[in-house]
């Protein structure tokens, strides 16, 4: 293993931490501070820099910080509050990831009925875009199963 594979996670906290300090009203790089806190745990930090990361977005970017903010959540278990803000990313932005993201939240939680028509109207927009026979549309369908 390379000592990137191995030190990735510091590496960008070192990199994003010296981003954020040269550019801190770039709300982007306090959203890629936030995620990658997360990802070693130090949830408190992160999730400052999420809300720096929603101070500094645009109003059409803030549907990434939606999303960032629920995949916090989801990755601790925090599942009804993952949906939360999913449900908001949804609200902002049609995306398909969204769709998967919140019908995947909601089925963690056991509201098959509510996942069930976001993961199929994710399915029939990409299908739409892309053709029925596209490995985006199969991992749609993966979804679904």
């Amino acid at each position: 293993m390379r000592s990137w594979e191995n030190d990735g996670p510091a590496c960008l906290l070192w990199h994003t931490r010296r981003y954020t300090e040269n550019y801190p009203s770039d709300g982007f790089g306090w959203l890629i501070l936030g995620d990658t806190l997360g990802s070693l745990r130090r949830y408190d930090q992160a999730y400052e820099a999420l809300r720096t990361a929603m101070k500094y977005s645009e109003k059409d970017e803030l549907h990434l910080v939606y999303s960032y903010f629920g995949s916090f959540y989801f990755k601790q278990g925090r599942y009804r509050r993952a949906e939360g803000w999913y449900s908001r990313a949804v609200k902002s932005n049609q995306n398909t990831e969204y769709l998967i993201f919140l019908g995947g939240c909601l089925a963690r939680q056991g509201k098959f009925e509510k996942s069930q028509p976001l993961l199929e109207r994710s399915l029939a927009i990409r299908e739409k875009a892309f053709g029925p026979d596209a490995p985006i549309v199969a991992n749609a369908l993966n979804n679904l199963a």
